[in-house]
């Protein structure tokens, strides 16, 4: 979203203003620019037959274990490392040294597309994900294949927005759609339905439900936030050439 909102792709809508029942000023962002609509929690992504040793992980150290060596995969942009470069997290210097460990683990390289490759078997775990959201889609949910184990000191909410152009031919039918996808429908069947994620913000949503049964703190990637730490994606693509060479 960063890069748009520099060059005034998006317009000021008063969303609060416009369903003040349902959204809260504090997920509408970037001067009334764009609302959160989202707000996932990426972690290991795995099968629950084939790497039942996921559950027993509780911090990213867990994963240089030897005897795991070879059983789980990343992605090879490296999804969800990019927090962890910032300095008030991990920093360049411990997250860099992690990756040249972690790339001596991998069994190999997958995208987030791989949800289906996981759930047949194929990759027992992806860690990590970029949204946690596998186990909760609608061809997954309640079958007892896929779990999601958000690793305490990576864990992070990204979240997802809907802003509207500047020089969209029809704006306020896209305020409508937005407004309605904010909705307690809109999110069960546009978000948990179809996504398999919610609006962790929304205290009616699964994705709340969760985020208080993890008993976790994730970072909120906000837009603020990353504004406020720039030249990470930078950073991260440079890391993301060590597991690459594996």
């Amino acid at each position: 979203m960063s890069p748009n909102l520099e060059k005034g792709l998006f317009r000021k809508v008063d969303w609060a203003g416009l369903m003040p029942a349902r959204i809260p000023p504090a997920i509408v962002e970037a001067d009334s620019r764009a609302l959160r609509y989202s707000g996932a929690l990426p972690g290991i992504l795995y099968n629950i037959r084939a790497a039942p040793w996921v559950p027993k992980i509780q911090t990213a150290a867990d994963l240089l274990q030897p005897n795991l060596k070879g059983q789980f995969y990343t992605t090879p942009f490296l999804g969800g490392f990019d927090v962890l470069l910032a300095s008030d997290v991990w920093g360049v210097a411990k997250t860099t040294d992690y990756v040249k460990k972690l790339s001596q683990q991998i069994a190999g390289l997958a995208g987030c597309e791989a949800t289906d490759r996981i759930a047949s078997g194929e990759i027992p775990a992806l860690a990590i994900d970029c949204s946690g959201s596998g186990p909760n889609r609608l061809e997954y949910r309640g079958k007892d294949v896929l779990g999601n184990r958000v690793i305490s000191d990576m864990a992070q909410i990204r979240y997802g927005y809907l802003a509207i152009p500047v020089h969209a031919p029809h704006p306020d039918a896209g305020i409508l759609f937005t407004l309605y996808v904010l909705s307690a429908e809109g999110q069960a069947k546009m978000g948990w339905d179809l996504m398999g994620t919610d609006l962790i913000d929304l205290p009616d949503t699964h994705m709340h439900q969760q985020l208080e049964a993890e008993g976790i703190k994730p970072i909120p990637v906000t837009i603020a936030w990353w504004q406020a730490h720039p030249g990470i994606d930078k950073a991260n693509a440079e890391l993301a050439k060590l597991v690459a060479q594996q």
